[in-house]
C-alpha cells in the first residue's frame, strides 16, 4: 500500500498508539481487573477450602473456628468472633481468633452481632462510629448474620453472626470485605447445620444403644421358662410396645411347693417405666419370700416403692396369685389391675377380683385376699390391659368379652396352647394396627387327669 493511500484512510501508526492519559487509564483498568480477578480467586479458593474442611468437622465450635481462621487469612482484620443462637438475645460466642482482644472489642462485637441479627443484614461501622446507638468503636467493625437454609427457606432455629473487629490495613472495612464475609457466613451456616445434625444423630444412636441394652436387661429379668408344677402347668408371654416395656410377669417359688405368679403394669412404656418395673420386681420377690401373708407382701412392696413412684409420678397395677398344687388352693390379690379370669371345667368363665389399689397411689392402702379351690381342668388367665385395649385398624377395642370367648372355646388344652391362641387372635384382630401398649399374659392350667386336646386355629 502506498503512503498516499495509507494517509487517505488514516495513519495506523498514529491512530493505534495511545496518548499518555489514555495509557494511564488502560493501566488503571488492567490493575483494577487484576485486583478483581485476584479477589475472585481468593473468594473461590476460600470457598473450596471451607467446603473441604467443614465437610470433615463434626461440631459447631470446630466448624466456626475453622471458618473464622480462613476468613482472617483473606480479610485483614485484627480479631474475629462467631456467635450462634436461636435469636439475638440468645447468641453465644462459639469461636474467636486474632490478636488478644481489648475489652471494648468484645463489647463492640457483642453489640454488633445483636444488631446484625435484629436487622437481618450485615452492618459495617467505621472507626469512631457508633454501634447500635450505644457504643463508639475505636476500631472498624463488620458483622454478618447467617441462618441455616433448608430447601431454599430460612429455618427459624439455627442462626449466627460472623463479626470482624479492627482492620490491619486501613481504618474501615470495604464493600468487598462485606461481600466476602457474607459468602463465608453462608458456607458457615451449612457447616453449623451439618455439625448439629451429626450431633443429633449421634445422640439418637447413643440413646438407641442404651435402649437396646435396657431391653436386653429387661428380657433377662423375665423367667427363662415356667417352673414345673405338680399336676399343673404355667405359661406366659410379654410383648412390649416399645423397646423397653412397663409390663412384666414373674414366677416366684413359695413354701410347701407353692408358686407365685405375678403380672404387673407400670404406667407408660419406655426406659423410665422399665427401670421402675425392674425395681418393683426385686422388691416384690424379696417380700413374697419373706412374708407369709400375700396381702402383706403387696402392702410392703407399696411401702418400699412409694417414694420413688411419687417422685416419678408413676403407679403400678398388679395381680398376684399363689397356687398350692397339693391342695389346689388359689389365693390372689388385686392391686388396681384387671381381674383375672377363671375358666371352670364346664367352660364357664368368672372374674377373680378383690379390693386393692395400685401401688404408688396411697402410702398405706389395705389389700384384700381372695381364694378359690380349683377343680381339675380349671384354667386361670392373668393379663394386662394391652390385650383387652388392643385396637383394630378401625379403632375398635379387642375387649374382655372376646378374651372370655377365646378362653371358653380354646381353654381346654395346655397352658402354652392357650397363650398362643390368645396372642394369635389378638394379632388377627389388630390386622397390622400399631400396638400402643405392652401385652402380657400368664396362664395357669390344672391338669384335668384326662387326655389334653390341642388348640385348633381360629
Amino acid at each position: 500500500m502506498s503512503t498516499a493511500a495509507g494517509r487517505k484512510y488514516g495513519d495506523p501508526q498514529v491512530d493505534m498508539v495511545p496518548h499518555g492519559a489514555e495509557l494511564a487509564g488502560l493501566r488503571a483498568d488492567i490493575d483494577a481487573l487484576s485486583e478483581e480477578l485476584l479477589n475472585r480467586y481468593e473468594e473461590v479458593t476460600l470457598l473450596y477450602d471451607l467446603s473441604r474442611e467443614l465437610g470433615v468437622v463434626i461440631d459447631v465450635e470446630s466448624s466456626s473456628h475453622t471458618a473464622l481462621l480462613r476468613t482472617l487469612e483473606v480479610i485483614p482484620a485484627q480479631w474475629g468472633m462467631v456467635a450462634v443462637g436461636t435469636s439475638a438475645d440468645s447468641l453465644v460466642s462459639v469461636a474467636s481468633a486474632g490478636l488478644d482482644p481489648r475489652g471494648e472489642h468484645a463489647e463492640v462485637a457483642r453489640l454488633a452481632a445483636r444488631s446484625a441479627m435484629h436487622r437481618g443484614t450485615h452492618i459495617m461501622v467505621h472507626r469512631g462510629g457508633v454501634v447500635d446507638d450505644q457504643l463508639t468503636t475505636v476500631e472498624p467493625v463488620l458483622a454478618v448474620p447467617f441462618r441455616t437454609v433448608v430447601e431454599g427457606t430460612e429455618a427459624v432455629g439455627a442462626a449466627g453472626v460472623l463479626v470482624l473487629v479492627g482492620r490491619t490495613v486501613d481504618d474501615r472495612f470495604s464493600a468487598g470485605d462485606a461481600q466476602l464475609a457474607s459468602v463465608v457466613a453462608r458456607q458457615l451456616s451449612l457447616g453449623v447445620e451439618n455439625a448439629r445434625t451429626i450431633a443429633e444423630l449421634r445422640q439418637k444412636e447413643g440413646l438407641e444403644r442404651e435402649l437396646e441394652l435396657a431391653a436386653g436387661m429387661q428380657r433377662s429379668l423375665l423367667p427363662a421358662h415356667a417352673p414345673d408344677m405338680l399336676n399343673a402347668s404355667l405359661a406366659a408371654a410379654c410383648l412390649p410396645a416399645a423397646q423397653v416395656g412397663g409390663d412384666y410377669y414373674d414366677f416366684v417359688p413359695g413354701d410347701h411347693g407353692a408358686t407365685y405368679a405375678v403380672v404387673a403394669d407400670v404406667t407408660g412404656h419406655g426406659l423410665g417405666p422399665g427401670l421402675i418395673m425392674a425395681m418393683t420386681r426385686s422388691v416384690l420377690r424379696a417380700e413374697l419370700r419373706g412374708t407369709a401373708s400375700l396381702p402383706g407382701a403387696i402392702a410392703a412392696t407399696n411401702s418400699v416403692m412409694w417414694a420413688d413412684l411419687v417422685a416419678t409420678a408413676a403407679f403400678i397395677t398388679i395381680f398376684v396369685v399363689r397356687y398350692d398344687p397339693t391342695t389346689r388352693r388359689l389365693s390372689y390379690v388385686n392391686g388396681g389391675h384387671h381381674p383375672a379370669l377363671l375358666r371352670h371345667p364346664d367352660g364357664s368363665v368368672e372374674d377373680l377380683d378383690c379390693d386393692g389399689m395400685p401401688l404408688g397411689l396411697l402410702p398405706d392402702p389395705p389389700y384384700e385376699e381372695g381364694s378359690r379351690m380349683l377343680e381339675p381342668g380349671s384354667t386361670v388367665v392373668i393379663f394386662s390391659d394391652g390385650i383387652v385395649e388392643g385396637q383394630s385398624p378401625e379403632g375398635v377395642m379387642y375387649g374382655t368379652s372376646r378374651l372370655r370367648e377365646i378362653i371358653t372355646t380354646k381353654g381346654e388344652g395346655p397352658a402354652a396352647d392357650l397363650v398362643t391362641c390368645v396372642l394369635d387372635d389378638l394379632q388377627r384382630f389388630q390386622a397390622g394396627a400399631t400396638q400402643d401398649d405392652d401385652v402380657t399374659l400368664v396362664v395357669l392350667r390344672v391338669d384335668p387327669n384326662e387326655e389334653r386336646e390341642e388348640c385348633a386355629s381360629s
